[in-house]
């Protein structure tokens, strides 16, 4: 055994939408996870705007999983305290064993 971790390093929890109808007629989204899997997660930008009085911070991340067939564009992946809205699924340039996720952030502060 090598003891090499590889490019695989993050623990990212993939999520899947859908509504919760109420008694009343209004509905609300509600997350379901899907699945638990290794990531390797990369910076690609990042920018902050201020929108009304508060700042808003947004980034986009690119994300390498194992290849999966039930993943896409709506969903998206939890990583520790972020949120990434999974924007678009790419085929890796290293092998077929492996996808990009290209990813938004949005955060906000005070």
């Amino acid at each position: 055994m090598s003891g090499r971790i590889g490019p695989l390093r993050e623990r990212v929890t993939i999520e899947q939408a859908s509504m919760v109808f109420d008694d009343a007629g209004g509905h609300t989204l509600s997350w379901t996870p899907i699945a638990t899997v290794w990531a390797q997660v990369e910076n690609r930008s990042g920018s902050e705007v201020v929108v009304g009085e508060r700042i808003e911070s947004r980034g986009t991340r690119r994300v390498r999983i194992r290849r999966r067939t039930n993943i896409g564009p709506g969903m998206r992946l939890v990583w520790g305290s972020k949120v990434l809205d999974i924007r678009a699924v790419t085929d890796s340039a290293s092998g077929a064993g492996y996808i990009w996720l290209i990813c938004d952030e949005v955060s906000y502060g005070a």
